[in-house]
């Protein structure tokens, strides 16, 4: 999925996997680490299951793909912005449990959003992305 977005002036698209959940991600990171430029790690606030699974499924595998990228190019950390999605909605998980995971992803920043409600949404692509492009350069075209 394609989309555009301004950005401290700049009109950047992304280009946007969304996995769903998917476990075959875990084994994408593996192969295909060097190819994307941030992670964008989304859980629902009243799931304290899809909490868990981003915790104890995916977290990992994105450290340690960062870790792979960093040691490809130490100039180059990949950026990693942890969501807290439905925040419009009774929650099961707390804040703060949120921000404990986004320590334990090397101080990832923490939003707390609604997609529902359309709330921060565009603040996290923003986010990502500028984080992204102080690692590497607006590429053209």
């Amino acid at each position: 999925m394609a989309r555009r977005l301004l950005v401290d002036g700049q009109l950047v698209t992304l280009d946007i996997l969304d996995t769903g959940g998917d476990d075959d991600f875990r084994h994408m990171l593996e192969g295909y680490a060097r190819d994307y430029e941030a992670f964008i790690l989304v859980y629902a606030v009243d799931d304290h299951p899809s909490f868990e699974s981003l915790d104890r499924e995916f977290a990992a595998p994105i450290r340690a793909a960062r870790e792979a990228r960093t040691r490809e190019d130490p100039d180059h950390m990949l950026p990693v912005v942890l969501v807290a999605n439905k925040c419009d909605l009774r929650a099961s998980v707390s804040p703060y449990d949120g921000q404990q995971l986004a320590a334990r992803l090397d101080n990832a920043p923490f939003i707390q959003a609604s997609a529902k409600q359309n709330r921060q949404v565009d603040d996290i692509f923003a986010h990502a992305c500028r984080q992204a492009l102080k690692q590497r350069p607006l590429r053209q075209g």
